[in-house]
């Protein structure tokens, strides 16, 4: 229950990224059906033979949905995870004495999360 406030706060931007992240995935592969479709229309060949378009256009909305949920449920699965870990890893920095800074097994990327969070943190102080 320890930084409960955290993790709600960045399950809301998380969520809100979510459903930005699949409107555009499913925006951009309709566009591209679309444009794809209507392109080959003037040549009128024989392996596109249709009345409408938006058939086709239907199908690739179902199957934009379908990876926009794939994809973004695992980014929103990576994204909390990371942030448990980091807070594991400040909880065992604090158990074992060391510095937050500079935890033992950290990536350089965290790390740079870590000063960014910190350097706001001594603002908010003053």
């Amino acid at each position: 229950m320890q930084n409960t406030a955290t993790f709600v706060f960045t399950h809301n931007i998380g969520t809100m990224m979510n459903m930005l992240g699949k409107f555009a995935i499913i925006a951009l592969n309709m566009s591209m059906s679309y444009w794809l479709i209507s392109s080959q229309a003037k040549y009128k060949d024989t392996y596109l033979n249709l009345n409408s378009v938006f058939d086709p256009i239907y199908l690739m909305f179902v199957e934009s949905l379908i990876i926009s949920q794939l994809f973004m449920g695992m980014y929103t699965t990576m994204s909390a995870c990371m942030l448990h870990c980091l807070f594991q890893d400040i909880a065992q920095c604090h158990e074992h004495g060391y510095d937050i800074m500079n935890g033992k097994e950290r990536p350089r990327c965290v790390k740079r999360l870590i000063k960014l969070l910190m350097k706001r943190e001594e603002e908010n102080q003053n």
